[in-house]
């Protein structure tokens, strides 16, 4: 056994491990900041009927809107004529 040398000890393996220890450390941190700012199921149910309400809301305005308008250029090109009949 006199044959089999140990390598010198230069405590490397200290150093990795413990940076090791701190990355895991980082990445629970990590992880945990993850979880708590997550959506859940239910937020994005929750932000699914918001999304539709408004765009039910937004396609009434449109209706409404458009009928001025029509409204808008159909009364603009009576209105010479209205204006033409007490000349």
């Amino acid at each position: 056994m006199s044959g089999i040398r140990k390598p010198d000890y230069d405590g490397k393996m200290e150093n990795r491990l413990a940076k090791v220890e701190q990355d895991v450390a980082d990445l629970k941190l990590a992880v945990k900041v993850i979880q708590e700012t997550m959506a859940t199921k239910t937020d994005i149910e929750s932000l699914r009927t918001q999304i539709e309400a408004q765009k039910a809301y937004f396609e009434a305005r449109q209706s409404r809107m458009l009928m001025w308008i029509i409204s808008a250029v159909f009364f603009a090109q009576l209105l010479p004529l209205i204006a033409r009949q007490f000349s």
